[in-house]
């Protein structure tokens, strides 16, 4: 019996201890449980915490964007309103001279006395109305050119006028000449004043009283005209000459064989209406349909070589396309462009003397080594920018040319192009972009050790 009794004690006492082990591991996972839950919790609130701050920098970067960006339009704004109220002056301008004009035709139908006015000719009716519009006007606004200079180009090209016809087409026999309805000085007035301000053809028909097809003929036989006795004035230097160009402008040290600076533009046209057209001129940087013109000039703003118009905006495919990179093989001269070339490829076999500022690269900062680099190109390849400025002065390529349908039209845009950058040049030749007297920055302590000392 006692032993029964032990035996049953001994069986209690050990369930429970298996009872007490069994609750002290229930409660051993219950903790455990606890603590994972709330390291779970923690690295929720964590993630959510990281979160949160990418979207708030998110939101933060966009906000300043968009701060760029109002600023951006504020500044378009502005400068639209600037060239509104420009245009609202000279439409006002125009205004009053044809009013003047007009009171001037109703008095002389009026006075018996100017009978014989009316009795002229046409042409001398439109000389005089072309003197009158350049007396009462500034001739530099009107043709950007003085009157010397105006006179001058009209004495070069009235020889070459009669060598051609309405058309714009060469003469083929000169006995065939007959009084025209104009006179060549006017011609040419008309002509540097579209370039100049790029009027519709309507507007010139009204405002000088000729037929709408007279000023076409006038336009495209003048234009004709001007870039055959322009175009001799571009031409590349030869190599002996460029190789004289070295540190004449105060280059950078490093750069002392730079002499010339190469730069696109794009001439906004109208949209072309066939699809396949509208998709090889549209610019995706620009958001527009254009041409694109490759310009290369000295380090004074002088224009050396103009490309003809290409289809397509983009500068490396042009200068592949026109071949500039052989006029640089084999010479101790060079040239300096924006990060959009690449004048040495992996595939050429001979390497050019050339230049173009250090890219950012990706996810990385560039040194200061490769920074003041840049700065120093920058100050030799602005020259260009500044003579591109030049060019978009002549509003027929700042505004919209209206006279480009696919490929075709009235006017010969290499002619016209031709023409701006011969004006240009003798415009830059006689007020120059930098002063003939400017120093680089990295010659300025060079010079002032060898300036002669003044003793008082």
């Amino acid at each position: 019996m006692r032993g029964r009794k032990f035996y049953t004690r001994k069986l209690e006492t050990r369930q429970w201890k298996q009872v007490l082990a069994e609750k002290a591991r229930q409660k051993y996972v219950k903790s455990k449980e606890k603590v994972e839950f709330r390291e779970r919790a923690r690295e929720r609130a964590r993630k959510r915490k990281r979160e949160e701050a990418i979207e708030r920098e998110r939101y933060e970067n966009d906000f300043l964007l968009l701060q760029k960006k109002v600023k951006k339009l504020e500044r378009e704004v502005k400068r639209l309103n600037e060239i509104l109220k420009t245009k609202c002056d000279e439409v006002k301008m125009i205004e009053e001279i044809m009013v003047r004009e007009c009171e001037s035709e109703c008095a002389l139908f009026d006075d018996d006395e100017n009978v014989e006015v009316l009795d002229k000719s046409k042409s001398v009716k439109l000389d005089e109305k072309m003197k009158e519009f350049m007396a009462k006007s500034n001739c530099v606004y009107l043709t950007k050119l003085e009157h010397e200079e105006f006179d001058t180009l009209l004495t070069n090209i009235t020889p070459i006028m009669h060598t051609y016809t309405l058309r714009g087409t060469k003469r083929k026999n000169m006995f065939t000449l007959q009084p025209q309805s104009y006179s060549i000085s006017f011609a040419l007035f008309l002509t540097l004043f579209w370039l100049s301000h790029y009027p519709t053809i309507r507007f010139l028909s009204v405002f000088f009283k000729i037929h709408d097809k007279t000023v076409s003929q006038i336009l495209k036989r003048t234009c004709t005209a001007l870039s055959e006795h322009l175009k001799n004035e571009i031409e590349w230097p030869p190599p002996n000459e460029m190789n004289a160009l070295r540190f004449t402008f105060q280059q950078a040290f490093a750069l002392g064989n730079i002499v010339c600076a190469v730069d696109g533009t794009e001439i906004q046209i109208s949209r072309p209406s066939n699809p396949e057209q509208q998709k090889a001129t549209y610019s995706v940087k620009k958001k527009q349909n254009s041409l694109n013109v490759l310009l290369v000039s000295k380090l004074n703003g002088e224009i050396i070589y103009f490309s003809p118009t290409h289809v397509g905006p983009h500068d490396q495919a042009h200068w592949n396309e026109t071949d500039l990179r052989s006029r640089f093989l084999h010479q101790t001269f060079g040239i300096v462009g924006d990060g959009g070339f690449f004048f040495n490829r992996k595939s050429d076999d001979e390497l050019i003397v050339a230049a173009k500022p250090f890219a950012k690269p990706k996810h990385g900062t560039l040194t200061q080594e490769q920074k003041d680099f840049n700065t120093k190109l920058s100050r030799m390849r602005v020259v260009i920018e500044n003579t591109i400025r030049r060019l978009k002065t002549w509003r027929i390529f700042r505004l919209t040319y209206r006279h480009w349908r696919d490929g075709k039209g009235v006017m010969n845009i290499d002619e016209i192009l031709t023409i701006i950058v011969a004006l240009t040049n003798r415009s830059i030749r006689k007020n120059p972009p930098r002063a003939p007297d400017w120093v680089h920055p990295d010659w300025h302590d060079l010079l002032a050790e060898h300036a002669p000392q003044v003793h008082t």
